[in-house]
């Protein structure tokens, strides 16, 4: 019988979502942080709409991230829940995370764009108040921090991606193309090839999305158990073939 799973395999993590390498980060002086361990850049302050907070569902921050044009970059997105726990780190103020690079940051709940497995219409956030992160419903209201860098890979063996780019019709092309940081996004599907990360890089895998990339639905996505010797793989909305 199928499994229907959300887990990491490959190296060690620290921590239930933690990066296995301490974050460096760099101001670019122009609206963005760069943290030189994973290679993702970050919008340094929290969304904001007309100099307000903008506490926004998960579909309107899947949107505003898409949508937005920052530091000479328009390819921005909304994080995975990995990667937010990447900028998790206490400064002794009741705040999670490093303030001398990201100012303007609330001690609440920020959105990821992690689907819960226990239901679509459910995604995980993590506070910046305690540091943990929690699964809610998309349609609750909470605040934002977009990433870039670890870009979208979409694979689709049947729809060209929905003009989507970069896009693969198999999954190892697409995790051999990956950088560090980088999420791969799976069409509904059955795909049949073996899959192996052999490199030190960690990579999202996520499955059960539509033609146009704008849904996920569980148990819709079926791959073979893959393989990671070396950096790690994280599976997301994919049941596994015996």
């Amino acid at each position: 019988m199928p499994r229907f799973l959300t887990f990491v395999i490959g190296v060690v993590m620290f921590g239930a979502w933690a990066f296995s390498v301490q974050a460096e980060f760099v101001n670019n002086g122009n609206g963005t942080v760069t943290d030189t361990s994973s290679g993702l850049m970050w919008q340094q302050v929290t969304a904001l709409n007309n100099h307000n907070y903008d506490s926004m569902t998960w579909r309107e921050a899947l949107a505003y991230c898409e949508a937005l044009d920052l530091g000479g970059e328009i390819d921005w997105r909304l994080p995975t829940i990995k990667e937010l726990a990447s900028i998790v780190g206490f400064n002794g103020y009741n705040l999670a995370i490093d303030t001398t690079y990201f100012q303007y940051t609330l001690p609440a709940n920020y959105w990821s764009s992690t689907t819960a497995v226990s239901g679509t219409n459910e995604a995980w956030v993590r506070s910046f108040g305690h540091g943990f992160d929690s699964r809610v419903g998309k349609n609750y209201s909470y605040y934002v921090r977009a990433v870039r860098g670890g870009q979208n890979y979409y694979v689709s063996a049947t729809s060209g991606c929905g003009g989507k780019v970069p896009c693969y019709t198999a999954i190892q092309a697409a995790v051999d193309a990956a950088p560090n940081g980088s999420v791969v996004r799976i069409s509904k599907g059955t795909y049949n090839e073996p899959i192996t990360l052999d490199e030190l890089k960690n990579v999202t895998l996520q499955g059960g999305w539509n033609a146009s990339y704008t849904l996920q639905t569980t148990n819709s996505t079926f791959i073979k158990s893959p393989n990671a010797p070396k950096g790690s793989l994280t599976m997301q909305m994919l049941t596994i073939k015996p």
